[in-house]
């Protein structure tokens, strides 16, 4: 409508100017006024990049960095793994993959695949390596190419924002954090500045630097493609985007590669309920604490800014779109 008001508007004032005693010189130039005005809507506006400067401390972007340590759990009958990240359902994955592994010893001691704490060694010492070149070795007679051709391994991951929002809510906030006055949370005593700014000196500085962190940071904080192996596995992952306000398309996706590895259907029905009644107690989406952090992160431009950064990589690889700051 604007763009219409626009185009004839200056039309109008050409017949208002052509009906009154003006000279040719004037006409001219009111001709000359309106081709410009033309011109200006033909214009497509100027859109902000982002952009990364190694130069400029203010302006640095994460690059690639392959991080040690996974954390891979591994259904053997199935052909299955899950390299999980902390807060892309990270809890509830594991307990799915330690059901799978071994459902009688698993359901004598859980009700729920929820009940599960992530540090079950009965599971962990049998089906938990640290690496995908450990799952070659010790379940697939050492054969890579057997392993990349026959086995399938989930890979959850989520958009960047809402996941640092999900683990800073439930670790180091002020309202809920329950690490916020210790070195898993930069000292920072629930300041979101403090964690931010910490947050992006180490991520944009030197290896040296990036090791030495507390591996909890790591974890929980660090960007997602600096996990699990990424860059050199990223063709033998089956990646799933995990998305709290879209959880349906998610569970399918999920549910579809388990009928895929043959996992009986009785298992996928007990999976299938549980995910879909029963929520993990970490979760953080839905609580009233976090639905005002994230209203107020999302009108702060600096910090907005900051987190782009940091999870530059994961934005560019898995293709999640730039958040922008809300209007106040």
């Amino acid at each position: 409508m604007l763009i219409i008001f626009s185009l004839f508007f200056p039309l109008f004032l050409l017949q208002l100017v052509l009906c009154q005693d003006f000279t040719n010189k004037t006409i001219k130039s009111e001709l000359e006024d309106l081709r410009k005005d033309i011109l200006s809507l033909r214009k497509p506006k100027k859109v902000s990049v982002f952009k990364c400067s190694r130069k400029n401390p203010k302006k640095r972007c994460a690059s690639v960095v392959k991080l040690n340590n996974q954390e891979i759990y591994i259904s053997p009958k199935h052909r299955l793994t899950t390299c999980v990240i902390q807060k892309n359902f990270s809890s509830m994955m594991i307990a799915i993959m330690c059901y799978l592994f071994d459902d009688k010893k698993f359901l004598e001691k859980h009700d729920h695949l929820a009940d599960n704490e992530w540090s079950n060694m009965e599971c962990r010492t049998s089906n938990f390596v640290r690496s995908n070149n450990e799952v070659i070795k010790k379940f697939n007679n050492n054969n890579p190419k057997n392993y990349l051709k026959k086995w399938q391994s989930i890979l959850i991951v989520r958009e960047p924002v809402d996941r640092f929002i999900s683990g800073y809510m439930h670790h180091c906030s002020l309202e809920l954090g329950s690490y916020k006055y210790t070195r898993k949370c930069f000292y920072c005593n629930g300041n979101l500045n403090c964690f931010v700014q910490n947050l992006y000196r180490v991520t944009t500085s030197n290896l040296k630097n990036v090791n030495n962190i507390d591996i909890f940071i790591k974890q929980h904080f660090f960007p997602q493609t600096w996990r699990c192996e990424y860059f050199q596995y990223k063709k033998f992952y089956k990646v799933i985007k995990y998305d709290a306000s879209n959880l349906t398309t998610f569970y399918d996706s999920l549910i579809k590669i388990l009928n895929k590895r043959k996992v009986s259907s009785e298992k996928i029905d007990y999976i299938n309920k549980e995910i879909h009644t029963v929520k993990s107690y970490h979760a953080t989406s839905g609580k009233k604490a976090t639905i005002e952090f994230t209203e107020k992160l999302y009108k702060n431009a600096n910090i907005l800014d900051l987190l782009q950064r940091i999870y530059y990589p994961d934005f560019k690889e898995f293709k999640f779109p730039f958040p922008e700051v809300e209007k106040i």
